[in-house]
C-alpha cells in the first residue's frame, strides 16, 4: 500500500528474510525488485535520499514504487527505474542546452534534488521539465540552487507528478536510467509500477 501524507513509511525490523540481495548501484535495485526479489540498499540516489545507511544491519523494510519505460509501438517493457530517469542531449554537455527531462521516483539526482516533493513509495513519479530555451546563465544558477531544492519557481522549468508521461526521444538526445545510457530513440511511455517490491535498509 503506498504512502500517504503524515502515514510512517515501512516497519521496523531486525533482519532481512534469507535470498535477500545486496545492491550497491540503482540499477541493481530496480533489477532485483523487478525480478522480485527483496533487496538491502546500500548504494546509488536511493540510498542517499534514505539517509545513506552503512554495514550489514537492517532496521526496516519499506514498500516501493517502480518506474517502467515502455516502447509504445510494441508494448515492449524496455527499462526499469528505481531512481532517476533523465534525458538530454547527446555530447558532454547535455545538461547545460536543449530540453532536459528528470523523470524521479526519489527525488535526488547527481548531487542536486529536482524534486524536492517526490516520494518513493506514493504510487506516482516527479517530472522536472527544463525549456529548451532556458539559457546557460540560468540553468548554472537553477543546478546550484537545485542542491538544497530552492530552484523552483521557475518559468523556465515546471515540475508535476503523475503516473504515465508519454515521451518522444529524438536521435539526437539520450536517456540516461539510473545511471545506464538506453541507447533508445522513439516513443516511450513513462509509467509507475505502485508497490512493486520490498527494500531493506
Amino acid at each position: 500500500m503506498t504512502i500517504r501524507i503524515g502515514e510512517e513509511w515501512g516497519e521496523a525490523v531486525e533482519s532481512a528474510p534469507d535470498g535477500t540481495q545486496t545492491a550497491f548501484t540503482d540499477c541493481d535495485v530496480a533489477h532485483a525488485l523487478d525480478d522480485r526479489r527483496p533487496v538491502l540498499v546500500r548504494g546509488g540516489m536511493l540510498h542517499q535520499t534514505l539517509g545513506s545507511p552503512v554495514g550489514n544491519a537492517v532496521t526496516r523494510r519499506l514498500p516501493i514504487d517502480l518506474v517502467e519505460i515502455v516502447d509504445t509501438s510494441s508494448e515492449t517493457r524496455i527499462a526499469v527505474s528505481v531512481a532517476n530517469i533523465c534525458l538530454v542531449q547527446r555530447g558532454p554537455f547535455g545538461r547545460w542546452r536543449g530540453r532536459v527531462v528528470v523523470v524521479t521516483n526519489c527525488g535526488e539526482c547527481s548531487g542536486v534534488t529536482p524534486c524536492p516533493r517526490a516520494h518513493p513509495n506514493d504510487g506516482t513519479f516527479d517530472v522536472l521539465e527544463v525549456d529548451a530555451s532556458m539559457r546557460l546563465f540560468q540553468r548554472r544558477l537553477a543546478w546550484k540552487r537545485a542542491e538544497s531544492g530552492s530552484h523552483l519557481p521557475h518559468p523556465s522549468l515546471s515540475v508535476w507528478s503523475g503516473e504515465k508521461y508519454c515521451l518522444t526521444v529524438e536521435p539526437n538526445e539520450q536517456v540516461i536510467v539510473d545511471g545506464v545510457d538506453l541507447k533508445f530513440t522513439g516513443n516511450v511511455e513513462v509509467r509507475v509500477v505502485a508497490d512493486a517490491g520490498e527494500i531493506f535498509i
